[in-house]
């Protein structure tokens, strides 16, 4: 089951240097996001069958993200349509490279998912629930539901932390020690420790000692297994039992939005197979990357062509 945001996601690209206050020329594409959405499409066009639970309005965006979503296999049952919720947009801005400028989201759509409303979907698919994936965009009430179910009937659950600001719900909700694995970037990681009390400055995040301090603070609070993304210097698995680096692979970035959800979106695919999904390899790791390389190589958040990769799992 994966549980979050979707959204129409609108991104500009300049095509030539970007200049800030100007009119840039560029090509601006619309397609399904949301960072739920895309781990729950990642992991669809990787030939599984996820359980999408959302929140959307009664208007044209709801409409063309229904259409999209059915149109590639996903399931949209669980995704709850609401008369008066305008359906989630993001609107990035990215220079000619592919990195990000500036971004707007507007997601207040997904307030519309009560902890009430959540206890019954979870409830209702207990017998089908391998694993429970998150994003941070739902509130930190629904953050705690899904965290004490899942640690009463003793199924996984993997929280996505979305953003900085939005990364600290789950100290809010105060289920750290109920995460089996997490997936942050630098950033994220430092809001979280935070967030928990212990000052840090931008600088600090990037120092080696820096991360191993942050991730142990985090595993210390009962955190399982950490997958910080480190950008092109690749990522770090941290667990008690083990820290494991990656190096990124050499790409030609077309679009940032999306590379992160597709990591994680691989990983979780192998772990879904196993009879023990609290443990990741570094073949799991490596398919994660693959998967998120192939998004970075694609203008949409999710690449169509993973479904190529169903074949190499």
């Amino acid at each position: 089951m994966v549980i979050g945001m979707v959204a129409m996601d609108m991104i500009a690209k300049a095509t030539s240097t970007f200049r800030l206050g100007a009119s840039n020329l560029g090509v601006v594409s619309i397609s399904a996001g949301g960072v739920g959405q895309n781990m729950a499409r990642c992991i669809q066009a990787l030939g599984d069958s996820p359980i999408f639970v959302s929140v959307w309005g009664k208007d044209s965006a709801a409409t063309f993200l229904r259409e999209d979503l059915q149109s590639v296999g996903l399931a949209t049952k669980d995704i709850m349509e609401c008369a008066d919720v305008k359906t989630a947009v993001y609107h990035a801005t990215h220079d000619h490279t592919g990195d990000m400028v500036a971004a707007i989201n507007d997601m207040s759509a997904i307030d519309a998912l009560t902890p009430e409303i959540l206890q019954n979907i979870l409830e209702r698919h207990e017998g089908d629930l391998s694993m429970i994936v998150f994003d941070a965009n739902i509130s930190a009430p629904c953050i705690n539901t899904i965290c004490s179910f899942a640690h009463d009937k003793n199924i996984p659950v993997w929280f996505n932390p979305t953003s900085i600001y939005k990364s600290i719900k789950v100290v809010e909700a105060n289920c750290l020690d109920k995460i089996t694995f997490m997936s942050p970037n630098i950033s994220e990681l430092g809001a979280l420790i935070k967030a928990l009390g212990h000052d840090f400055n931008e600088e600090e995040c990037k120092k080696a000692d820096f991360m191993e301090t942050a991730l142990q603070i985090i595993l210390d609070k009962g955190t399982k297994n950490v997958i910080l993304t480190l950008s092109e210097e690749g990522l770090l698995l941290a667990s008690q039992k083990e820290r494991l680096r990656l190096p990124a692979p050499q790409v030609e970035i077309v679009n940032v939005t999306g590379a992160g959800d597709s990591l994680a979106a691989g990983i979780i695919h192998r772990l879904a197979r196993k009879e023990d999904k609290s443990k990741i390899t570094k073949e799991d790791l490596n398919f994660g990357i693959l998967c998120a390389k192939m998004a970075l190589e694609c203008v949409a958040a999710v690449n169509p062509k993973l479904a190529t990769l169903r074949q190499t799992v």
